[in-house]
C-alpha cells in the first residue's frame, strides 16, 4: 500500500491547522485513521475540538437518538452521516463559544455586562466551525455480500457536502480505510481552501490531490453533492397531525432575525438564522435569554425602556458569576400564529422589522409558530435559564382557569412545566385592560398567585410608560 504519511502531515500543517477553522469529527470506525493523522502532526489543538469513534450500534443510537436502543436507524446511508455531521457541527459550535470565554481574565462588574455578547460569540463560532460524519462498510474477516463504501457529510453554517465512495472489491481493508479517510481530509482541505483566500501557495495541496486522484480506480464510483442551506419557511403547519414530539418542537420555530447598526453606517449587521439555526442556539445548554414576546406592531419605545429595565434586575438579582461570564441574550418574539388572528405572512413581517430597524440600533427577533406561552417556553433548553417579559394583563391570565377550561388540575399542571422548563416571568405593571376608562395601573403585587407558585414570577417595579401601540399604528397608517 502506497502510504504518503510526508505528505498527508505536511497538508494538514500547511492548511487545516493555519486556517481560522475549528473542527468536530463524528466517524463510526471508517474514515477514522484521519483522527490519527491530525493527532500525529503538531497544532491539533488550533484546529481539532472533538473527535468520537461511536463504533457499535448503541454508541450511535446514544449519539444520534440519546437513547440506547433503536430499529429507526439505517447506520450506512447518507441520512446518518448527515445527522453525525449536524451533530459534529453542535457540538464544535458549543465548544468553541465556551473556548472563547476566558475565565481567569474576567472581571465581575455587573455594570459592564455586555448582555448580547452572548449571541456575538455565538455567531463567531458558526462561521468558524465544521462537523464532519463518517460512516460505512468495508471489508471485514466475514463473508459479506453488501457494497464497500462509505458516507462523508462535512457541515458548515451555509451548506452541507455530501460525499459518497463505492468501492472496487479488489482491495484490501487497510487499502479502503486509508482511502476513504484520504477523500474525507481531500474534501476537508476543498472547503478551508475555497474559503481562505490568504493560502498563496497550493503546490502542497495540488500535489496531495494528485496523489488522492491516482489512489481511485476504474471501478470506484464517487458521487459529491452541496446542498445549500435552506431560509426561512412561513408555512403554517398543524401541529395536530404531525406524529413525535420532535416534528412538534421543530415546526414552532421560523427563524431569528439579528440587527445591529454600525455607528458609521458602512457595516451594519443584518443576519437572518433559519429554523435549524435558531433551534440548534435556543437548545444550547447553560445560556442565559431574556425573551419579550409581542406583535410589536409597531415596536416602540416603550417597549425598548422595559426591556432595559428587565436586564438590569436579571443581571442584578438572578446571574450567577458563571452565569454572567457565559452573558446573557435579549430577544423579542414573534409569533406568526395567533390564537385569535389570522397568521401574520412574510411580508407583514419583513415590514415590522424595517420599522424596528427605525427605533432600534441593535434587537434579536426570535420569529415563531407558538402564541401559547408553555410552546414558547419549551423552546428554550432546559438547562438554561429563560426569563420572559410581559405585563400584568398576561401574568393575570397565566393564573386564570377561565384560560384553561376552567380546569385548575390543567393550570397547575402548565405552571409545573414552566417550572420544569427553568423559566421565570417579569411582569410590568399595565393599565386595567378589561376597563381602560378606570385608569387603574395594576402590578404583581395586586395578581393573586397559586402558593407554591410565587417565585416563577418577579415584579418589574417601578416602571411605567403608558403608550398605546394601537394609537401609534393609527399615526403611522394616516402617515401613510
Amino acid at each position: 500500500m502506497n502510504v504518503n504519511q510526508t505528505l498527508i502531515s505536511k497538508v494538514i500543517s500547511q492548511y487545516l491547522y493555519t486556517s481560522s477553522n475549528k473542527a468536530c469529527f463524528n466517524v463510526t470506525g471508517v474514515g477514522s485513521s484521519c483522527i490519527t493523522w491530525l493527532l500525529g502532526v503538531s497544532g491539533a489543538s488550533n484546529f481539532l475540538l472533538n473527535a468520537q469513534i461511536p463504533y457499535s450500534k448503541t454508541s450511535s443510537n446514544e449519539l444520534i437518538l440519546n437513547h440506547p436502543l433503536s430499529n429507526d436507524i439505517k447506520y450506512v446511508s447518507e441520512e446518518t452521516s448527515i445527522e453525525l455531521s449536524h451533530k459534529a457541527y453542535r457540538k464544535a459550535i458549543h465548544d468553541h463559544y465556551f473556548n472563547s470565554i476566558d475565565s481567569n481574565n474576567f472581571l465581575i462588574d455587573n455594570n459592564k455586562i455586555e448582555t448580547n455578547i452572548l449571541l456575538n460569540r455565538y455567531l463567531k463560532s458558526i462561521e468558524d466551525v465544521i462537523g464532519i460524519g463518517c460512516t460505512g462498510s468495508i471489508k471485514t474477516n466475514r463473508l459479506r455480500k453488501g457494497k464497500n463504501h462509505a458516507y462523508i457529510s462535512i457541515k458548515q453554517r451555509n451548506e452541507i457536502k455530501n460525499i459518497y465512495i463505492d468501492l472496487e472489491k479488489t482491495r484490501e481493508r487497510e487499502e479502503e480505510e486509508y482511502l476513504i479517510s484520504l477523500l474525507l481530509i481531500k474534501n476537508l482541505l476543498d472547503i478551508i481552501i475555497l474559503e481562505n483566500n490568504n493560502f498563496i501557495e497550493l503546490d502542497t495541496y495540488h500535489e496531495f490531490e494528485s496523489f488522492v486522484n491516482k489512489l481511485l480506480k476504474p471501478g470506484d464510483s464517487l458521487n459529491i453533492v452541496n446542498v445549500k442551506r435552506k431560509g426561512w419557511d412561513f408555512s403554517i403547519i398543524d401541529n395536530a397531525t404531525t406524529t413525535t414530539s420532535n416534528t412538534i418542537e421543530r415546526s414552532n420555530v421560523v427563524g431569528m432575525y439579528c440587527y445591529r447598526k454600525d455607528k458609521d453606517g458602512k457595516n451594519d449587521l443584518e443576519l437572518e438564522l433559519n429554523e435549524e439555526e435558531t433551534l440548534d442556539f435556543l437548545n444550547e445548554k447553560n445560556f442565559n435569554f431574556i425573551i419579550f414576546p409581542g406583535s410589536f406592531n409597531p415596536l416602540h419605545t416603550g417597549h425598548l425602556s422595559l426591556m432595559e429595565r428587565a436586564k438590569e434586575i436579571i443581571i442584578n438579582s438572578e446571574l450567577n458569576e458563571n452565569d454572567k461570564m457565559i452573558g446573557i441574550q435579549t430577544m423579542f418574539e414573534l409569533s406568526i400564529e395567533n390564537v385569535d388572528k389570522k397568521p401574520i405572512t412574510e411580508s407583514e413581517l419583513r415590514e415590522r422589522i424595517n420599522r424596528m430597524k427605525e427605533v432600534c440600533d441593535e434587537f434579536t427577533l426570535l420569529i415563531t409558530r407558538a402564541p401559547l406561552f408553555i410552546q414558547k417556553a419549551k423552546l428554550i433548553n432546559k438547562d438554561s435559564k429563560s426569563f420572559f417579559v410581559i405585563g400584568s394583563d398576561t401574568a393575570i391570565r397565566l393564573v386564570d382557569t377561565k384560560y384553561y377550561q376552567n380546569d385548575t388540575k390543567i393550570m397547575m399542571k402548565v405552571l409545573v412545566d414552566f417550572c420544569k422548563q427553568n423559566c421565570k416571568f417579569l411582569v410590568a405593571g399595565r393599565l386595567d385592560q378589561k376597563d381602560k376608562t378606570s385608569n387603574k395601573f395594576i402590578t404583581l403585587e395586586e395578581i393573586t398567585i397559586p402558593s407554591g407558585f410565587e417565585d416563577l414570577f418577579i415584579p418589574i417595579a417601578e416602571f411605567r410608560m403608558d403608550i398605546s401601540s394601537s394609537e401609534l399604528r393609527s399615526k403611522l397608517n394616516k402617515q401613510n
